[in-house]
């Protein structure tokens, strides 16, 4: 669904595709309770269609942010987002316990219900205010929108080219984004689905820790979220560092930073403090990505920036099966602190591969797939161009061309 989801964001527009996912999963949402009472089948009907019409929202997102934003703002826009979101998973963890608390109902139904309707009240004051197109929206300035405009350079954007396939999957930048990006998500899914059984089982914290832990290591990324798109913005808007240099070393101090906290914490890990400042030390510094690899899809394609990135989530959110797969498997026997070593290990790795690979083959710039050419187009380009320069120092007549 993401795939679809992604395709739709770039072709009718992001603005109906998102709206009608989010309605359809906060209605699916709101049914779970229900569902959950009359037949468990339903029920897992209603999670998987919650889980597909989400799917469709984050492709839309990554379109908005897209056409909304110039290349060096970017960063700045998707950190806010990601920052939202973790800022929305403290307020609804401490809110859902209240409500799940209080004896009216059976107490547990009550947030599903209460999150529902906050989304569709949210849902009807958004397709209100956004309008895909800046240059149709009244709410916004006349200089904001010239500002807007004073990047849109590249015709392709206008022209809609349908996307090169064979270009884009013969290309060192696609699959540096694509292989470093899925590193990245093994440690984020990791970290967030199974750091609080570590807490209990290896730390021996009790359920009110491990909750105020959890929160303070989304607290800690989300202000790195949003100190990293500042001072990413800050230094590609004066010129200081380039667009590229930016997601590198954003992507470097996202992959980097992790791979080593969590290797210390396989090691030493057993203490407690070592092991908790590390571990939210290392979801902190995740929120790097935001000016970093989170963001490179709209720099690569962004005419099909929707689509691209769908294709990327359908593999790279396999690693939410993955990594939680493969501990399990190792605490089959024994739940230790020698196998969580192993998963830590294996984590950090792949991060360090992730990030050589982006760093050696990742770019910024807009791909030629991107715009309709295929990877034979672009060697044609480029004979053409190392033709003319011959050309220019007279040496294709000596060489009889």
């Amino acid at each position: 669904m993401p795939i679809a989801g992604g395709w739709l964001a770039d072709t009718v527009g992001a603005k109906r595709v998102v709206t009608i996912a989010m309605v359809l999963s906060f209605t699916s949402n709101a049914l779970i309770p229900v569902t959950a009472r009359t037949n468990v089948w339903l029920l897992f009907t209603m999670k998987v269609l919650d889980g597909i019409f989400q799917a469709m929202v984050y492709p839309g997102l990554y379109v908005i942010i897209g056409r909304w934003t110039p290349p060096e703002e970017r960063g700045m826009a998707t950190s806010a987002t990601y920052a939202g979101a973790c800022f929305g998973f403290i307020a609804s963890s401490y809110v859902a316990a209240f409500l799940c608390s209080m004896s009216f109902n059976g107490g547990w139904p009550l947030p599903f219900y209460f999150f529902s309707c906050i989304g569709l009240v949210f849902c009807f004051f958004w397709n209100w205010f956004y309008l895909d197109n800046p240059d149709r929206n009244p709410r916004i300035s006349v200089q904001e929108k010239k500002h807007i405009q004073s990047w849109k350079e590249d015709k392709h954007q206008s022209q809609n080219p349908s996307l090169s396939w064979s270009g884009m999957l013969t290309s060192a930048p696609f699959w540096a984004f694509f292989i470093s990006y899925t590193a990245f998500q093994l440690g984020y899914f990791f970290g967030h689905s199974n750091v609080p059984m570590f807490f209990t089982t290896i730390l021996n914290f009790n359920v009110k820790v491990t909750c105020l832990m959890v929160s303070i290591a989304y607290l800690t990324q989300m202000l790195v979220f949003i100190i990293s798109g500042i001072v990413a913005h800050y230094l590609m808007s004066r010129g200081k560092i380039s667009i590229l240099i930016t997601r590198k070393l954003m992507t470097f101090l996202s992959l980097f930073l992790p791979a080593v906290l969590f290797t210390i914490v396989g090691y030493f890990g057993a203490y407690p403090v070592v092991g908790t400042l590390c571990i939210i030390g290392a979801l902190g510094a995740y929120g790097f990505a935001g000016s970093g690899i989170e963001t490179n899809v709209m720099d690569i394609s962004p005419n099909h920036t929707g689509l691209v990135s769908g294709f990327i989530f359908v593999f790279s959110n396999g690693t939410g099966f993955a990594g939680p797969a493969i501990l399990g498997k190792l605490l089959e026997t024994e739940n230790s602190m020698e196998q969580w070593r192993i998963i830590f290990i294996i984590i950090a790795v792949v991060h360090i591969l992730g990030l050589v690979i982006f760093l050696l083959f990742g770019d910024a710039k807009q791909q030629e797939w991107d715009k309709g050419k295929s990877s034979r187009d672009q060697n044609e380009q480029i004979t053409i161009l190392i033709l003319k320069k011959m050309r220019h120092f007279n040496i294709v007549s000596h060489v009889g061309l």
